[in-house]
């Protein structure tokens, strides 16, 4: 059995001289495609928002450093920028992989949306990156690892009322009945009426898990479901939403009326505005959202909303095809700065 050759280890602030050193060798070796003074601020380490790195040193001799990569939040993209370098004699020896390795596991458990990896156009190392996941970006000089951390739990807005169509009860119970299925928690309103009644009733039903945020005006009313998992109950509508968008990886929109629509706005400006980078889905049950996404894409057109906002919204004709879309889901970035 060979033995191993070299062993990791957390970066720490204390390594401001290896990442100044990475830095170095990466601009004369003309992979970095940024400015200097940009691309020296990556060394800038801040673990409390988010900034992590590992070290490979030698096995037998833990000060030789053999290579090292860290993810930087410096230039205030929702996706952080990975820096990587591996030291002479040390390449092909599965080092810069493995580090690279570490660094998506984090971010995925994280729920980062992505790494971008600033590099070159036409540099060698470009074939390495894509055979670890990593693929070009149209007229930016980097590369970027795009993830989809598993959904753990997807805030459900709808109708307090059943709609004029049965069709659009059989989709709520048919989600419910879906997330349980696949072990995501709901977050919802916690109503007992309605189509919320039907989505909370059929997760519980199938053995999912049912979290329910309700003002007490509501609960005073005895509106809530009996059976939910969980009711939180907050003091007023604002603080129900903004609870529901901080529990929730996803927001699906089913029909409903006014009150679905402040809540899918809300969530939607959040998106824009990095209060959050989850997917946002239309359930669009006979065609009923259609108006809506026109208008969306009217504002667009008009020039209020950014392309990519309508491009990442998820429009589903069915359950099947709303999970589908999520697999395969990207995160447009924020508003302002790029992502």
């Amino acid at each position: 059995m060979e033995a191993m050759t070299h062993v990791f280890r957390p970066m720490t602030t204390h390594d401001t001289t290896l990442r100044e050193e990475a830095i170095t060798r990466n601009l004369q070796e003309h992979s970095l495609p940024l400015d200097e003074a940009v691309a020296r601020s990556l060394t800038h380490f801040v673990p409390q928002r988010g900034d992590a790195g590992m070290v490979a040193t030698a096995a037998d001799n833990p000060e030789n450093v053999v290579g090292c990569a860290w993810v930087t939040f410096q230039r205030g993209n929702t996706m952080p920028d990975l820096v990587t370098f591996v030291a002479d004699g040390h390449q092909n020896l599965g080092i810069g992989t493995g580090l690279i390795e570490h660094l998506v596991a984090h971010a995925e458990n994280a729920g980062w949306a992505g790494l971008i990896l600033p590099v070159e156009d036409h540099h060698p190392a470009r074939r390495v990156y894509a055979r670890l996941g990593f693929e070009s970006r149209a007229e930016e000089e980097d590369m970027v690892r795009y993830l989809h951390p598993p959904l753990r739990r997807v805030a459900v807005y709808c109708g307090s009322a059943a709609g004029a169509r049965a069709e659009y009860v059989d989709a709520a119970e048919e989600l419910g009945a879906q997330l349980a299925a696949r072990g995501i928690e709901l977050v919802y309103g916690g109503g007992n009426v309605g189509l919320m009644g039907a989505l909370g009733s059929a997760v519980v039903d199938h053995g999912g898990v049912a979290i329910g945020v309700m003002p007490t005006q509501l609960v005073d009313k005895e509106m809530a479901h009996p059976r939910l998992s969980t009711l939180e109950v907050v003091d007023t509508m604002a603080a129900r939403k903004q609870r529901m968008e901080d529990l929730a990886d996803c927001f699906v929109v089913l029909p409903g009326g006014v009150g679905t629509l402040e809540e899918l706005f809300q969530a939607f400006t959040g998106q824009q505005l990095a209060g959050h980078n989850n997917p946002i889905a239309f359930l669009n049950v006979e065609g009923f959202y259609n108006p809506l996404v026109a208008c969306l894409a009217r504002m667009a057109e008009e020039g209020f909303i950014q392309d990519k906002y309508i491009d990442a919204l998820i429009v589903a004709d069915s359950v099947d095809d709303l999970f589908e879309q999520l697999d395969t889901w990207r995160a447009p970035g924020p508003k302002w700065g790029d992502a």
